[in-house]
């Protein structure tokens, strides 16, 4: 019902609408107006519109497709030239390294032909082999097409990662130098191969059990006056022709001498196993700030590559002069990565898994030493004159002292460490004893057997 006062001319009417979620068009309805009271009614039918108010969907984006990307090879580098396959030509593994060196002497004796040559760095052994000199002019500053000595000599400078063979020195880390200079090798004296096509296949891997017992690690040794020499050692699983390793140390508690270069480090030394002919590559430029890098090639000066033989090995020695004011006490020596990466290669050249003992560790000795005295007598106790008193520490060092007139001996300046003392003498044998230094030590006495 619709009620208009006094001069008023038009009243609102509310239409109900049954509203639903259907796309559809404007839809007309009519309202009728009937039954008026004191009025006329003029036109008694309207017309409306009901609007649709409902949008359609947004349509879902059909995705762009990405196209899938071209794998790329690592660049070849110069030289990089240790295989994954024996006998087959390789792209290199994207380092420099112990594996290198021993694949150089492969191709140096003509057990292997380098791949001939061909526009691509990663396919070219003979680019990659043609490594020095490297003090040519810029244009030959890659190799000059020749194949000798000053290879090896190139090869060895890249395989230690020193600041001469660093590509990109502003980068925290080494950057081997990419493949250039000529592309064929001229006076080879063998017919190549053909060029490596790609990532070629890997070797046979070790069994787990081989792997994981080739480990590496340092043996402690005693003081002498105010330097320790540690032994490097190996438990070598007979297929090992080199092996490489970054000894990091307290910089603050001792050094080691920073000379760079193969068999140029003076504190840097063949272990009591090393097989004749080892060369030890070092990397010496961070001594400074506690690191050295030790690359060791078991047949450096032979013409045929054979494996250390199966076992524990000491390989090398390392001599660290303890600095004036450090405490005394343990102070560790473990491995690293950072300036050549830890690990080993056989005969091929192939790289070998290696495992590094962290437990490494040196122990820096009071300012004076400890003493450690005794007497030597015969089986009736009298004093015997002459004979030799020796202490060995674990890694085989050893100190000797003479007995008096009347049986004494004494060693001054002992360095913490557990040590065998044995007793030589033309009259009497003496059984050998072990002890474990920490202070002054008297009367560790020796009595002659029957």
């Amino acid at each position: 019902t619709l009620t208009f006062g006094p001069l008023e001319t038009s009243k609102t009417i509310t239409v109900l609408v049954n509203g639903d979620t259907t796309i559809e068009g404007p839809e007309a309805f009519t309202v009728h107006l009937q039954g008026a009271t004191n009025a006329l009614i003029g036109d008694a039918d309207g017309t409306g519109t009901i609007v649709n108010d409902d949008a359609p969907p947004t349509p879902t984006p059909t995705p762009t497709p990405v196209p899938t990307p071209t794998p790329v090879p690592f660049p070849g580098f110069e030289g990089d030239i240790n295989r994954t396959t024996v006998g087959s030509p390789s792209t290199g593994d994207g380092d420099v390294n112990v594996g290198d060196q021993l694949q150089y002497i492969r191709f140096l004796n003509g057990t292997d032909c380098p791949a001939r040559g061909t526009t691509v760095p990663t396919q070219n052994e003979q680019q990659r082999l043609d490594a020095g000199p490297r003090d040519q002019p810029v244009a030959f500053s890659r190799g000059d097409g020749l194949f000798g000595a000053s290879d090896g000599t190139a090869i060895d400078a890249y395989a230690r990662h020193d600041s001469t063979t660093d590509f990109n020195p502003n980068t925290p880390i080494w950057d081997p130098t990419p493949a250039g200079g000529p592309l064929t090798i001229s006076n080879l004296g063998c017919t190549p191969t053909a060029e490596a096509e790609g990532l070629d296949v890997p070797a046979a891997a070790e069994t787990a059990a081989v792997a994981a017992a080739r480990t590496v690690r340092l043996i402690s040794g005693a003081a002498t006056g105010r330097d320790i020499t540690v032994e490097i050692e190996m438990a070598a699983q007979g297929n090992e022709a080199g092996t490489q390793y970054t000894l990091h140390f307290d910089p603050a508690v001792v050094t080691v001498s920073d000379v760079s270069g193969v068999n140029a480090n003076p504190d840097v030394s063949l272990g009591a196993d090393s097989p004749s002919g080892t060369s030890l590559n070092v990397n010496a430029e961070g001594a400074a700030n506690g690191t050295i890098g030790i690359v060791e090639n078991f047949n450096a000066t032979s013409d045929s590559i054979t494996a250390i033989a199966t076992g524990n090995r000491r390989i090398a020695r390392v001599t660290f002069h303890v600095r004036s004011g450090a405490a005394a006490g343990e102070s560790p020596v473990t491995f690293d990565d950072s300036v050549v990466k830890g690990l080993s290669a056989d005969t091929t050249g192939v790289i070998l898994s290696t495992t590094f003992d962290q437990n490494g560790r040196i122990i820096i000795p009071s300012t004076s030493g400890a003493s450690l005295s005794g007497r030597v007598t015969s089986p009736d106790g009298r004093g015997v004159r002459g004979a030799t008193v020796t202490i060995f520490d674990n890694s085989g060092f050893s100190r000797t002292a003479t007995t008096s007139a009347f049986g004494y001996y004494a060693f001054d300046d002992v360095a913490a460490a557990t040590y065998s003392i044995s007793v030589s003498s033309r009259q009497f044998r003496y059984a050998s004893r072990t002890i474990e230094v920490g202070d002054n030590l008297a009367d560790v006495n020796f009595t002659g057997l029957e």
